[in-house]
């Protein structure tokens, strides 16, 4: 009856900068696909079903904060912004009222402190109370300095003993270990445009503006240097919390920061180097200002608000993109992961069993250049419930076949293919509701019209 050929056993992620019929088949059966949705890769490059999102708290929320035990979250009320601490079981105390609506709000933790800024009001969290975050005495030789708190902060990060703070086109700093201490005359650098983005790495800081992404290199901003990284900035409020180790993904060791570009997902390496992670294979809808970003695992998932959300896996680079995700902040808290969105917060322990899944692969005719049928279709996979497997060619419409699953666990599945169904250039779309892992796919073709 002949031997199956192997076009699947995983992928290296989505590419939609190719054309699906020019996406090669590679010799190992790991290939890139034409869509993976809803989906995501793991290391060995295995897609399954994406986390779902399980809605604690009803409500307008943003800018999901957490550093420790810390969890922060700000909702949008009728007249006001509120900021509220989450406890370990998702319930919400009240921190903070009568801040401006809508404006995002940028929080930094230091010691047992957390300061916050949306660009209007500012302030610090300790003990679960917010207090007035206002310029401390000096202490030191005579000097003729003049210290205040910036007004305007927009960003906060902190960096070698000093918190920095943004407001529009313009870079401050405070004293060593006295954040309550900025010199406006003296400690600050002005940029050409607006900032975006401050994070910190061990080998200095990078700072996006709204034109281009710099680091500034060294710990002391008297020794500072500025160099230009990229000609395109960052995608506001993406940068993850959570860092990576470089050594973990193929990279000199050292922790990695994390952010969303219009070019692409971004790794900054301790050393002010920047590495374009899925530019290649993703385009990034162009224009968009505001995003976020989270480390779940080796997985980024990242995107633009209300536009895209993409998993990318630090190992392979390999990405999937998620629909109807409701996410504009995310926060590992606890050994959990938690998001903020327009219409709630979120718990992302649970399984998407709501949402349709899929794999479509590239365009592929087997290396065989004649027309073909195919007897039968092999799947390998673990499933918690039926599938459906959707085939196209050049000739025939799309012809959906019934995965029927019996039992749990790994299964093989073989599936009887019409003989209506032929052509030269064949799909395969696998599909469900349901969780499922997919682990290998075989055809058994036969030879049509054979040509010289």
């Amino acid at each position: 009856m002949g031997t199956p050929i192997i076009i699947f056993r995983g992928t290296s992620g989505l590419n939609t900068v190719d054309d699906p019929a020019r996406i090669p088949m590679a010799q190992n059966a790991i290939s890139d696909v034409a869509e993976l949705v809803n989906m995501r890769v793991d290391s060995s490059g295995r897609p399954s079903k994406r986390v779902g999102q399980t809605l604690i708290e009803p409500g307008s929320f943003h800018s999901m904060y957490c550093d420790g035990w810390d969890w922060f979250v700000a909702k949008d009320r009728d007249a006001d912004t509120a900021i509220y601490q989450v406890g370990n079981d998702g319930t919400l105390a009240g921190v903070m009222s009568g801040l401006t609506i809508g404006q995002r709000i940028a929080f930094k933790k230091y010691g047992a402190k957390t300061y916050y800024a949306n660009g209007m009001q500012y302030g610090i969290i300790e003990d679960g109370v917010s207090k007035t975050w206002e310029s401390g005495e000096y202490h030191g030789p005579a000097t003729d300095r003049s210290f205040s708190i910036p007004s305007g902060i927009t960003h906060l990060e902190v960096h070698s003993g000093r918190v920095f703070a943004s407001a529009g086109n313009v870079l401050w700093w405070s004293e060593l270990f006295r954040f309550d201490l900025f010199d406006q005359a003296r400690s600050l650098i002005q940029f050409h445009t607006d900032i975006r983005m401050i994070k910190s790495v061990q080998g200095g800081l990078y700072v996006s503006t709204e034109q281009n992404t710099y680091f500034l290199t060294g710990n002391k901003p008297s020794e500072f240097t500025i160099v230009k990284v990229a000609s395109f900035p960052a995608v506001e409020w993406s940068e993850s919390i959570e860092s990576v180790d470089g050594g973990d993904i193929g990279f000199d060791p050292g922790l990695c920061a994390l952010w969303v570009s219009p070019e692409g997902a971004i790794l900054g390496l301790p050393s002010g180097q920047i590495l374009n992670l899925t530019k290649n294979k993703i385009i990034y809808p162009e224009n968009v200002r505001t995003g976020f970003g989270c480390l779940m695992g080796y997985n980024f998932i990242h995107g633009a608000v209300n536009n895209l959300t993409i998993d990318t896996n630090l190992k392979n680079k390999a990405s999937s993109q998620y629909l109807y995700f409701d996410a504009n902040s995310i926060v590992k808290f606890n050994h959990g992961y938690w998001a903020a969105g327009d219409n709630g917060i979120y718990s992302l322990g649970a399984v998407d069993v709501t949402n349709t899944a899929y794999l479509l692969t590239a365009t592929m005719d087997f290396g065989i250049n004649n027309d073909k049928r195919l007897r039968y279709v092999y799947l390998s996979l673990e499933s918690t419930g039926n599938l459906s497997l959707i085939i196209n060619t050049e000739k025939v419409l799309a012809k959906t076949y019934a995965v029927t699953i019996s039992g749990t666990g790994q299964q093989d599945v073989r599936i009887p293919i019409s003989r209506e169904l032929y052509g030269r250039f064949w799909t395969f779309k696998i599909s469900g509701t349901c969780d499922f892992w997919i682990d290998e796919i075989k055809i058994l073709p036969i030879l049509r019209d054979l040509k010289i």
